[in-house]
């Protein structure tokens, strides 16, 4: 059986002000969200992010176009049906809005209360268990004004999941939480979501948390950006691949030089938002910003992994297609037949492999993978579109001495590859 849908949005626009200071803000945007799905609304400032939130929480009038929030029509609906309709939403605010003349425990009763799902003792007993799932137990009877803003923060979060709404909106829930209460919270959410069947939209900034999305929306310039299906799809095993990462950092950089997980989430968003730029610039534009982008990213990458490019195999019916990235020197590739080696094997395959001495690997033949540098460990990544196929290799191999790569360092680099894999699609269709 088909998920239901929880939201539904279909052509909405939406405006401030009239006449000669109207300012349209959402332009035409339409998305489906199902129950139990958890939605990321990233972008940047401005780019109308928290307006969209506020109209799907029936917190704001929809101007043009549908808003179906539980089969329940926003647009042109009473201030009584509203009020209905949110008391199934838990809305997390960034300011908090907490009632200053009530305790952390007050608030939080009164966020269950209003709902109207629980009554008598357990409307404080739910309180104090959320309050304790926030890190607030022995807060509990503070008043706003003692708490400091991540602490008031997470008596919000708390007020918002204790009635366990079927769905629960989020505008910047971490902003104010140190790394590890942000983590806490967003997995909270999560099983929330998978436990109860409740839908969760949450705006953010925050890469750290990106991971806990089944998917991410970009908006744009009051746009919801469209990717094509193949970045959809990449994005989504990007995340999958952030999840699986170990914490352990490629060739034990130190943190504060290069923070290579979420690095390289930000590079997927930073591709992602450069793919969206195809229906609105014309190809030659498009075509330079691609190579610009590529020539950066691998660059960046290069250096982290202590190499000098990476070796970029294409399919094509003749062989494949060789070339090299994050390295502009490297012109002199030889052909690449379409059978033996390390690329056909790791394209037949369809599954990364790590060579840690190619000279005594069975999957390598050095007179065909040698040809383009020799190095004793090589990394090869199948790259795919969304039908399964293999549409390219990418390679990188151990060409500096202090280089040794590890099954982590296996990982960072699929995490690389997947990041940019649209680009690299895009790149071969110019």
């Amino acid at each position: 059986m088909a998920a239901e849908i929880s939201i539904s949005v279909k052509n909405l626009d939406f405006s401030f002000g009239s006449g000669d200071l109207k300012k349209q803000i959402l332009f035409d945007i339409s998305t489906d969200i199902y129950a139990g799905e958890i939605v990321i609304v990233t972008g940047p400032s401005g780019s109308g992010k928290t307006t969209l939130l506020t109209i799907v929480s029936a917190l704001r009038s929809v101007n043009t176009g549908s808003v179906q929030i539980l089969g329940k029509e926003l647009c042109g609906a009473k201030g009584k049906q509203l009020e209905e309709v949110r008391k199934d939403i838990g809305f997390i605010f960034q300011q908090h809005n907490l009632i200053g003349a009530l305790t952390a425990l007050q608030n939080v009763v009164l966020g269950i209360r209003i709902s109207g799902k629980f009554k008598g003792s357990q409307l404080e007993q739910r309180a104090r268990e959320y309050l304790q799932i926030v890190g607030l137990g022995e807060r509990i009877h503070y008043y706003p004004d003692q708490l400091s803003g991540g602490q008031r923060q997470r008596v919000a979060i708390a007020r918002a999941m204790a009635a366990e709404p079927k769905i629960l909106m989020a505008d910047e829930p971490t902003a104010s939480l140190d790394k590890q209460s942000g983590r806490d919270v967003v997995e909270r959410m999560k099983t929330l979501a998978k436990e109860q069947g409740s839908t969760i939209l949450l705006v953010t900034h925050d890469n750290r948390i990106l991971d806990v999305a089944d998917r991410i929306v970009y908006l744009e310039d009051g746009h919801i950006a469209s990717f094509n299906e193949a970045v959809i799809d990449n994005s989504q095993q990007m995340m999958n691949v952030v999840a699986d990462t170990p914490s352990a950092l490629p060739n034990n950089q130190a943190e504060s030089d290069f923070d290579f997980q979420y690095f390289m989430v930000d590079l997927s968003l930073q591709s992602q938002r450069i793919l969206a730029l195809k229906s609105k610039i014309n190809p030659i534009a498009f075509n330079g910003v691609v190579t610009n982008a590529l020539s950066k990213f691998t660059s960046q990458a290069a250096e982290k992994f202590k190499t000098q490019g990476f070796p970029f195999y294409l399919v094509s019916d003749d062989g494949w297609i060789v070339s090299s990235l994050g390295d502009v020197a490297a012109t002199n590739i030889a052909n690449y037949p379409n059978q033996g080696g390390l690329v056909n094997f790791v394209r037949d395959a369809k599954q990364s492999i790590l060579i840690t001495d190619s000279l005594a690997d069975a999957q390598v033949t050095p007179v065909i993978d040698m040809q383009t540098d020799a190095a004793q460990m090589i990394m090869a990544v199948p790259l795919k579109r969304r039908s399964g196929e293999v549409f390219a290799v990418l390679q990188c191999r151990e060409l500096v001495t202090q280089a040794s790569y590890t099954s982590a360092d296996l990982k960072s680099f699929e995490l690389f590859c997947t990041s940019i894999t649209g680009l690299l699609d895009a790149y071969t269709k110019l």
